[in-house]
């Protein structure tokens, strides 16, 4: 049984440092430009657009992407960082099943590691719902 945990910590180890990854690098990529945005399907690109010209809503969206990132990296305060982006991830994976199809893959990548790190800490999740 110990083996067992062992191997789902260091499991949950990885896919918390790999999920920290690529939400660090997809806000710094968003703040600064550093590489194009992918080519997405016509109602993808509508809905990302209107979310764009809002001049408020991507900022705030890849700030809490950065922080959670960063609480993810230093292994801080991971619980309240799995429930501030498990919406923003969500949303990443119906977006891209409903709207921009080709780009499912990694929103499936992004969910599954965030199902991780939650599995990770179920008990927390429980203690939420108790009286």
């Amino acid at each position: 049984m110990s083996f067992i945990k062992f191997q789902f910590n260091r499991l949950e180890s990885y896919a918390r440092f790999l999920l920290a990854g690529i939400l660090l690098f997809s806000s710094i990529n968003y703040f600064f430009q550093l590489l194009s945005t992918p080519e997405m399907a016509i109602p993808g690109f509508l809905f990302f657009q209107s979310i764009i010209k809002t001049n408020y809503l991507m900022e705030l969206i890849k700030g809490i992407e950065f922080v959670a990132a960063i609480l993810f990296l230093i292994n801080r305060y991971v619980f309240q960082a799995t429930l501030i982006v498990f919406p923003i991830v969500f949303n990443i994976l119906l977006f891209h099943l409903f709207l921009d199809f080709p780009g499912l893959s990694m929103a499936i990548v992004l969910f599954v590691l965030l199902i991780i790190i939650m599995i990770s800490k179920k008990q927390r999740y429980l203690d939420l719902f108790k009286e």
